[in-house]
């Protein structure tokens, strides 16, 4: 035993039980992620068909997908926090800008499906020089010197107008290249996103696979051990910056693609902290995690929009309370969630959640929305934010929620006390 030979019953009965194991669960997982797969691709092509809002909602998520992904490369995989993300993005839109322009006063056929990689490579340049200083340090050193290098980008952009294109940017038309598909048309531009946009992310989960990306898994958990059995600590950590920095850069490109025209502000600060509270929302882990955070902030800043201008209040409340309950995201609630709460408790979170709408709603009313009156049409009623019983409503769904879903659970401490005082 102590010379390193395996006994012969474990050799023969406790390995091959659990390979069976491993293998089946194996086989369940890629199932279940062919059969995600398929599902996804469905519901990328029904915008095609769909037009309108469902189009430019669906664009905007393939985008910030690829985007979050690459966020998530850089914080889920080496434990970067960058606040400075959106650098590589304005870097990758620039670029594509810059080319499509040159094409097209120059005639080339420059072939417009490839474009992406033209950010890609800005990207990488960008990542390269930029993160060769960001990664000397990890922590909070990194994510500081992140957001020193945004804001210089982003106040510089506008006091270069002959590259960055001062204040008003820099148009272009997506069509000045060469392309097998009439890329005038919103639908197929859509295709070109989506089809590169999931090509990135798969690229992107297939490098945490390789030697890199377990690399960098080992730095985020125990940088000195990883020093110490042989890895370069700042290599991977630069390594892994600089991949990122690239599939930041073709979401950049992307970006070009859908809008033809870019800004300063694609450095800007709030589009760092945009795929920051994503990937925040949904989960570092995988790409379940950015997905769900690109649907939900698109979803707000999309969909939401356009019933109410209070949409980033409510975006900030579900922000703060993942932060604060759910620290795994909304893909590691199972996991976060030791049980499922009981139906009483999630009805009364509902009437709760009914209430604080309500009030919200009427102060909007009151104060940043005066201009659309003080009647608002909710839950199939019209409401004066201006009437003392609309404010006694909201406050009374809320103090009902409290009593609906949390009475039990004061019941139950309160036994708990009396048993401790009687033992």
């Amino acid at each position: 035993m102590l010379d390193g030979s395996v006994p012969v019953a474990a050799s023969v009965s406790g390995v091959g039980a659990p390979d069976d194991a491993r293998m089946s669960s194996q086989a369940r997982l890629r199932y279940a992620v062919s059969v995600v797969l398929v599902l996804l691709a469905v519901l990328a092509c029904v915008p095609v068909w769909t037009g309108g809002v469902a189009l430019t909602f669906a664009t905007q998520c393939m985008i910030l997908f690829v985007f979050a992904q690459s966020f998530a490369l850089l914080l889920g995989e080496a434990g970067l926090l960058s606040f400075g993300h959106a650098v590589y993005l304005g870097l990758g839109a620039f670029a594509t800008a810059h080319a499509l322009n040159f094409a097209g006063a120059q005639g080339w056929p420059l072939p417009t499906p490839l474009v992406p990689l033209v950010g890609a490579l800005a990207g990488v340049a960008g990542g390269a020089t930029l993160g060769w200083f960001a990664s000397r340090r990890g922590g909070i050193a990194f994510a500081m010197i992140t957001l020193g290098t945004g804001e210089l980008l982003a106040t510089g952009a506008t006091a270069w107008p002959a590259l960055f294109g001062g204040e008003g940017g820099i148009a272009t038309d997506r069509t000045y290249g060469w392309s097998p598909i009439d890329l005038g048309s919103p639908r197929h531009v859509y295709v070109l996103i989506a089809i590169w946009a999931l090509a990135s992310v798969a690229a992107m989960r297939a490098f945490a696979r390789t030697p890199l990306g377990l690399a960098a898994n080992a730095v985020r958990e125990q940088p000195m051990r990883a020093a110490f059995v042989g890895f370069d600590v700042r290599r991977v950590r630069y390594r892994t910056s600089i991949v990122s920095a690239g599939f930041a850069g073709v979401a950049g490109a992307l970006l070009t693609l859908a809008t033809e025209q870019v800004s300063a502000d694609a450095f800007s600060l709030a589009r760092s902290g945009a795929v920051l509270v994503a990937v925040v929302l949904g989960g570092a882990s995988g790409w379940g995690g950015p997905l769900a955070g690109t649907l939900l902030y698109v979803g707000c800043s999309v969909v939401l929009a356009l019933y109410t201008r209070a949409w980033p209040f409510y975006l900030g409340l579900m922000f703060i309370g993942v932060v604060s309950f759910a620290p795994r995201g909304i893909v590691g609630l199972p996991q976060t969630l030791r049980a499922w709460p009981s139906p009483r408790r999630c009805a009364g979170a509902l009437v709760i959640a009914a209430g604080l709408v309500l009030g919200i709603e009427m102060l909007y009313r009151l104060t940043l929305a005066s201009s659309d009156g003080t009647t608002l049409a909710a839950f199939g009623l019209r409401i004066d934010a201006t009437a003392a019983g609309s404010w006694i409503a909201a406050a009374a769904c809320v103090l009902a929620g409290l009593a609906l879903g949390w009475a039990r659970l004061g019941r139950a401490r309160r036994r708990v006390g009396d048993v401790r005082v009687d033992s």
